[in-house]
């Protein structure tokens, strides 16, 4: 198990620094951010200063090298269009984006698990219908349009919730379950294929010819060997999350780091796209490797590097 984790910990590695890559190069095709910097009356020689002061007339690799050297030292230097230090905007925001993917998260286990095995044990019911529609909807629709008719309905109409802005735990609600809505959709359907075959196998039949409880047998039995390739898809579920909150924060107006980039991105800010970004890889990859480990320990029979 150690040689496999230090392995892939070096894939992780290899990974983000070609990944670093991908995002600088990515950054620099959103076109030239002296125009959305300087006025437009700016002259040529105004336009060249700003560029040298900014480091802009360096080659790409040039600037690649100071990038990805300050990065490894927490220095992603400062934001084109606030002038401030771009690691200070960034752990100002975190927290925010943090706290609402983890109340997303709250939202998926209180509604996925639940469905997920319900749908299973009470197969061809109205129940099992009913998350099927739900997992068809929440993987079909858009973010930002679910988040729209939330806000449209439960705020302008009903006035029960307010449209955007973090405050008290009422302002978590529709964001949080806009957020979490097409990640839910995924969990209970992958549980409840799983959950599905699980309980088709030799094992199940004889724990109830043991004379097992039924709750017994789907919670203690069942339900642990289908969470496996759920654990298995964290990773993948994570990283939806973090790339639809730029979108869910937009639309709710959430001061979080998706935001940040958000923001950036109109602005040609080179520095906290990068920044973000390779933020938010470095978080994916990490949980994916955390997953990858985890797995090992909800199946013990499961041997790396064999």
């Amino acid at each position: 198990m150690l040689a496999y984790i230090v392995k892939r910990f070096f894939q992780t590695l290899l990974a983000l620094f070609i990944l670093s890559i991908i995002i600088f190069l990515l950054a620099h095709l959103t076109g030239d951010p002296l125009h959305l910097i300087l006025p437009p009356y700016a002259l040529p020689e105004d336009y060249e200063r700003v560029r040298i002061q900014l480091g802009l007339d360096k080659p790409l690799y040039v600037q690649y090298a100071k990038f990805i050297g300050n990065a490894i030292q927490g220095d992603f230097g400062v934001s084109f269009r606030t002038k401030e230090p771009i690691m200070d905007l960034m752990m100002e925001r975190l927290p925010n984006s943090l706290s609402l993917a983890g109340a997303a998260m709250v939202v998926i286990i209180l509604f996925a698990v639940p469905l997920g095995i319900l749908a299973a044990v009470k197969k061809g019911t109205w129940i099992d219908t009913l998350s099927k529609v739900i997992a068809v909807l929440g993987q079909s629709v858009p973010a930002f349009w679910v988040g729209i008719l939330f806000i449209e309905f439960f705020s302008v109409r009903l006035r029960l919730l307010p449209t955007s802005g973090m405050g008290g735990p009422e302002h978590y609600i529709l964001p949080a379950v806009t957020l979490g809505l097409w990640t839910l959709a995924g969990v209970m359907r992958l549980l409840r294929s799983s959950m599905l075959e699980v309980l088709d196998s030799d094992f199940v039949r004889l724990a109830y010819s043991k004379g097992a409880s039924a709750s017994r047998v789907i919670w203690k039995h069942t339900l642990r060997n289908a969470l496996i390739p759920v654990v298995t898809f964290g990773g993948v579920y994570f990283a939806v999350i973090i790339t639809m909150s730029i979108v869910v924060e937009v639309v709710f107006t959430w001061p979080g780091v998706g935001r940040l980039v958000y923001d950036a991105i109109l602005f040609r800010d080179y520095p906290m796209i990068q920044a973000v970004v390779l933020m938010f890889s470095v978080i994916v990859m990490m949980v994916n490797l955390g997953v990858d480990i985890l797995y090992g320990f909800i199946d013990p029979r499961i041997r790396y590097g064999k």
